[in-house]
C-alpha cells in the first residue's frame, strides 16, 4: 500500500535556502526590504500593491510547503504584509505590527542558521536586519 502526499513538505534546509536565496535575493529578503521601507515612510508611498502582494504570495507558498516549525514563523510574517495590502487597497488607516514581523524574522534566521546555503555558507549570518 502506498500513500501520496499532496504538496510535499520541503526540508528545512531547502526552505531556508530558498527563502533567503543564494545572494539574499529570496522572498525573505524582499519582505524585509518592504518592511524597512514602510518603517522609513509609513505613508506607504514607497511600496506598491503589486510588490507587497507578490511578497505575501511567495511567503504563503513557502509556508504551505514548509515544516510546521518553519511554517509557523513564516505565517507570523504574513500578517504585517497583509495589513499593508489592506491599507493600500482600502485607504483605511491601520496600525501595522512590524515588531511581530521582525521578531518572527529573527526567529526564522535563528531557525535557518544550521542550514548553510550551497552557494554561500555565510548567507544566514549576513541576512539583512529587519530594522
Amino acid at each position: 500500500m502506498t500513500t501520496s502526499t499532496i504538496g510535499a513538505v520541503s526540508s528545512d534546509s531547502h526552505t531556508c535556502e530558498s527563502l533567503y536565496g543564494a545572494a539574499l535575493e529570496g522572498p525573505e529578503a524582499r519582505a524585509i526590504d518592504i518592511v524597512k521601507r514602510f518603517e522609513q515612510r509609513p505613508d506607504l508611498s514607497s511600496i506598491s500593491n503589486d510588490e507587497v502582494k507578490s511578497a505575501s504570495d511567495e511567503l504563503v507558498a513557502f509556508r504551505l510547503r514548509a515544516s510546521p516549525a518553519a511554517g509557523t514563523l513564516i505565517a507570523e510574517q504574513e500578517s504585517p504584509l497583509n495589513q499593508m495590502l489592506t491599507i493600500i487597497q482600502s485607504g483605511e488607516n491601520q496600525t501595522i505590527d512590524t515588531l511581530a514581523f521582525k521578531t518572527a524574522g529573527m526567529e526564522l534566521l535563528s531557525f535557518c542558521q544550521p542550514y548553510p546555503s550551497k552557494h554561500d555558507s555565510s548567507h544566514t549570518q549576513a541576512a539583512p536586519a529587519a530594522g
